[in-house]
């Protein structure tokens, strides 16, 4: 999915962190294919036929001991570059996936709903007591009650508010929070028919602005099942 498009031509400071994190990307990528090449050259050196059962004996754990410390450079490198392209698409659009887990979703904002309401948010299915976590740095308080149910409500230090709701439970009590800090977790609560998260973006922090939530997510949570 592309990133949503900006009305400056000239390079933020946004674009530019982007740019560092696409070099340590690539950089990470060169390093984990140089592990694997590795592990393939490993693979392929042909066994050496040996007489002596002390000696083969011996062999086997000394391969072992080769081996794994490269397979377990592979699985780190690869972790690696996830962290460093999910940096990568936070720094484009501002924001992290509000889910840490595997979410399904649909553009769902503006849809009808009962009561003559429109949909303010994007409603993110994901499995109950999944975490949801800061999509950026800010104040985050909770506010129970109504059809949204559990809430947490975080002012983020970009000036705008995220909304979560139907909450199964909150982590800790209301405070400051870094990007990625666990809030709460995924459940039913409100008027929810099944387990998700209701996410809304507040731009200027103003209940009555909504932003359709969708572009940004559909960037940045790449941990997604089909629908």
């Amino acid at each position: 999915s592309s990133p949503p498009t900006s009305a400056s031509s000239r390079p933020s400071a946004g674009r530019r962190r982007g740019a560092r994190a696409a070099r340590a990307a690539l950089a990470a990528g060169l390093a984990l294919g140089a592990v694997a090449g590795s592990v393939q050259r490993a693979a392929a050196t042909p066994a050496t036929v040996v007489d002596d059962p002390r000696s083969a004996a011996g062999a086997v754990p000394a391969a072992e001991a080769a081996i794994v410390p490269l397979a377990s450079a592979v699985v780190v490198a690869a972790n690696e570059a996830a962290t460093v392209e999910a940096a990568i698409r936070a720094s484009r659009v501002g924001i992290i996936c509000p889910i840490a887990g595997t979410v399904q979703f649909f553009d769902d904002y503006g849809m009808a709903r009962s009561g003559g309401r429109r949909h303010r948010g994007t409603d993110l299915a994901n499995a109950y007591g999944t975490a949801n976590v800061a999509v950026v740095d800010g104040l985050l308080a909770f506010k129970s009650g109504g059809l949204q149910g559990r809430g947490a409500y975080l002012t983020g230090a970009d000036g705008n508010e995220y909304w979560y709701f139907h909450l199964s439970a909150y982590e800790g009590e209301p405070r400051f929070v870094r990007r990625g800090e666990t809030v709460g977790y995924t459940g039913t609560s409100g008027n929810a028919g099944g387990p998700h998260t209701h996410f809304e973006i507040h731009p200027g922090a103003d209940s009555d602005r909504v932003e359709n939530p969708y572009p940004k997510l559909d960037f940045v949570c790449t941990d997604r099942a089909p629908l």
